[in-house]
């Protein structure tokens, strides 16, 4: 695969530190929309590929839905095919008994009337799963680097609300100290300056996105 000139910028010191660390990572392949539908199936299929890496663990959903429940998902069910898609229809004597599930009413909680067991349905490793990515995206040649949150990135054009065709540049980068620094490409050296006590070299890039990545890269490295 092509090697690529990419610096992704990560605020925390190691990967899967924010909200992915707090994932239960629990994967499905049935919803009545067509559209989640074919997200989930082909991310099935791909964390499948990749199973002994993530630690995907295929436990089976279970759905459990009293009478009138049933009845208002009765019409989405028949779009689904259970051989096709991996689900069956039990009836509440059909249970497992060893997931000693109370199936009586109890407070809000009516009888339960029938269950969609979902085999394509199970859990993986969130943290492991973030690792494969990280160790793929360095095998193409990315860069991260960790420590570094930017503050916001300035456009050239001030109006939030401009027409895509309009020739919309990065002026600066601020940092989260609020710090801003002016970066200058020049097409024809392929040199890029940024403003850190003057004018400062910092290398060298072929095209206007890996010139914010080299000033960006060089500013978080002091």
């Amino acid at each position: 695969m092509q090697k690529q000139n990419i610096l992704l910028i990560e605020k925390n010191e190691k990967v899967a530190q924010g909200n992915t660390s707090r994932s239960a990572a629990l994967y499905r392949n049935l919803f009545s929309s067509k559209t989640s539908q074919i997200l989930s199936t082909s991310s099935i299929s791909f964390y499948e590929s990749i199973a002994a890496d993530i630690g995907l663990k295929d436990l089976g959903y279970f759905w459990m839905f009293s009478k009138d429940d049933w009845n208002k998902v009765d019409n989405g069910l028949k779009k689904l095919d259970p051989e096709k898609d991996q689900f069956e229809i039990l009836a509440e004597d059909e249970m497992p008994k060893n997931l000693l599930i109370n199936k009586e009413q109890s407070g809000e909680f009516k009888d339960i009337h029938k269950i969609i067991y979902g085999h394509r349905c199970g859990s993986l490793s969130a943290i492991k799963l973030t690792r494969y990515y990280k160790r793929h995206f360095r095998d193409l040649d990315g860069k991260i680097q960790f420590g570094a949150e930017i503050g916001s990135v300035n456009l050239t054009e001030k109006d939030k609300h401009f027409p895509p065709w309009k020739d919309v540049k990065i002026d600066s980068i601020t940092d989260s100290k609020g710090k801003s620094y002016e970066v200058k490409w020049d097409q024809s050296s392929k040199e890029v300056y940024v403003s850190w006590g003057g004018w400062t070299r910092v290398g060298k890039a072929y095209s206007a996105s890996e010139a914010m990545s080299k000033a960006e890269a060089w500013l978080y490295n002091k």
